[in-house]
């Protein structure tokens, strides 16, 4: 949940996207479901001082080792590459106007993005009143 002026909103970003039917709420499909069964299983990322920090290296071994799950050398660095973007991610989302990361950029869906915040507007200022 991103960092809002109103600390009461507490929605999440694809809660408030949904609402007003806007692109930015469609997740792109996933072929490698059980890649990302084994990456939430493994913890998707690790506890650090000042909040999430990326799986370690250790960490995903030691889970295929404890499980029996063989990674090969591929779906180990996919596992750790998809920590360290949720990581980062994670922090950048923190602001309110940050998109998601996995946004088209291009223009056809960029006129429906602002299609979407205008009617996004619109209702706020009809709530306002």
């Amino acid at each position: 949940m991103p960092d809002r002026a109103n600390k009461d909103d507490r929605r999440s970003r694809y809660d408030e996207y949904s609402a007003f039917n806007s692109p930015l709420a469609d997740l792109p499909p996933v072929t490698a479901t059980y890649l990302l069964a084994d990456w939430q299983a493994v913890g998707m990322c690790s506890s650090g001082m000042n909040g999430p920090v990326p799986l370690s290296w250790q960490e995903i071994q030691a889970y295929s080792q404890m499980t029996a799950t063989p990674f090969t050398p591929w779906e180990a660095e996919t596992i750790r590459t998809m920590s360290r973007r949720y990581c980062s991610k994670f922090y950048e989302s923190r602001h309110e106007s940050t998109p998601p990361p996995y946004v088209d950029e291009s223009p056809e869906a960029m006129e429906q993005r602002k299609k979407a915040e205008t009617a996004q507007v619109k209702a706020m200022l009809r709530g306002a009143r």
